[in-house]
């Protein structure tokens, strides 16, 4: 059983469409056509055509009972309040392992442990299972995935210096009682997911920056190619129907389709990133010294 509480500021969007069992479309419960994206720890994966959604109105003390294969999505907040959901998801014992290798695992083994290993011990968290005080909610549950590698935790408790999470509070507790968080600080060092907007973020400064500099100088603005993926998210901020606008963070669904279909995901994720970074290569060309590229090129990929 797992338990959440979610808020959803004014103006603000929850999340895009997804499922919280996320293995269902491996499973044969989703189809595999191109189509809207998934949620964003699956970026770049699709489900096939759907329905029409149903708009659901729920008035405060409403309970909803639901599948966790449901295909679902947080709509845009418009009020000018804070509006939260409790959420509380619950998992048939027998899902479970018998043994709690999460507390039984020697730690000589779990240093040595390869990920497969600590994936078939358990030690892959998603936000359906296996968190620690909310580490691993990004986490995917596949094999390798740092933002649900919940050894970490372990290993910092076997060591003694993990700070469990007690009573905060806005009167009395400060900003350092925060980061000396045991999940705080390994979440720092360890998690991937909740970087990806800074990414997005540094980008559009950049791009922002250097077209303020180069109007200064009297020079044309830039447009970075489509298929690199801020070209793609300022493509779509740019061109997205303003009527039917929804926030949309960085997705392999923004790109435009590859040449040929590839299957294998991670030959398919570099195949993005080599045409993104040979289009900014050319670009580069093209403007010659009109243009010095101060962040990383890999950065204005983001692919």
């Amino acid at each position: 059983e797992h338990a959440a509480a979610i808020g959803i500021d004014p103006g603000e969007r929850l999340a895009g469409l997804h499922e919280d069992l996320r293995d269902a479309a491996e499973r044969g419960l989703t189809g595999g056509r191109e189509g809207a994206p998934r949620h964003p720890a699956s970026v770049g994966e699709t489900y096939g055509e759907l329905p029409r959604p149903v708009n659901l109105e729920a008035p405060a003390g409403t309970i909803m009972l639901m599948d966790g294969r449901t295909l679902h999505a947080g709509a845009v907040n418009r009020s000018d309040r804070l509006r939260y959901i409790l959420t509380n998801s619950v998992v048939r014992p027998w899902v479970r392992q018998q043994e709690a290798f999460l507390l039984s695992v020697r730690p000589d083994v779990l240093a040595t442990a390869s990920e497969k290993l600590l994936y078939r011990l358990g030690f892959s968290a998603h936000s359906s299972n296996s968190m620690v005080e909310g580490y691993g909610y990004f986490g995917s549950g596949r094999a390798g995935d740092p933002n649900g590698a919940i050894a970490h935790a372990r290993q910092a408790m076997d060591r003694g210096d993990y700070a469990w999470m007690g009573e905060l509070s806005r009167a009395t507790s400060t900003a350092a009682d925060v980061e000396g968080l045991g999940v705080v600080r390994i979440q720092r060092a360890h998690e991937t997911a909740r970087t990806e907007g800074y990414a997005a973020a540094v980008a559009g400064g950049w791009l922002a920056g250097t077209n303020a500099a180069r109007l200064a100088r009297g020079l044309e603005p830039i447009s970075l190619p489509p298929t690199s993926m801020i070209g793609a998210l300022t493509h779509f901020i740019a061109e997205a129907p303003s009527e039917k606008f929804q926030p949309m963070p960085p997705n392999f669904g923004l790109l435009p389709e590859l040449p040929e279909r590839i299957r294998d995901k991670r030959r398919r994720y570099g195949a993005y990133r080599d045409r993104a970074l040979a289009a900014i290569a050319d670009l580069g060309g093209q403007l010659g010294d009109q243009l010095t590229i101060q962040a990383p090129t890999p950065l204005l990929a983001l692919a």
